[in-house]
């Protein structure tokens, strides 16, 4: 998690990890992000008299498993085609030895 002081400057490694922690269980790091965000929000407002600056936050859960699918067959025609031109690129260089008149 990222989150900037809208978050840490109110609540407590403990606080964010029981905030988190539901929806950590479902695999929606989006809605723990915007619970942050909330809380972030409710508790500045009413510690600092109604002032509230930016509050930020970015969660990723590193152990979300996705269905495996197959790969795009349009995406993995793109890249044998961009890997066919870059390599007739590359064959197609000058060699720096040779110049103007050897060609």
């Amino acid at each position: 998690m990222l989150a900037s002081d809208g978050i840490w400057d109110f609540l407590s490694n403990e606080e964010v990890s029981k905030i988190v922690a539901p929806f950590f269980e479902i695999k929606n790091a989006e809605k723990a992000a915007e619970a942050l965000v909330r809380e972030g929000y409710l508790r500045w407002k009413r510690e600092e008299e109604g002032i509230v600056d930016d509050i930020t936050c970015v969660i990723v859960f590193l152990d979300v498993k996705l269905p495996q699918q197959d790969p795009n067959p349009n995406l993995v025609q793109h890249e044998k085609a961009a890997a066919a031109a870059a390599t007739a690129s590359l064959t197609s260089e000058v060699d720096p030895k040779t110049t103007e008149s050897d060609k």
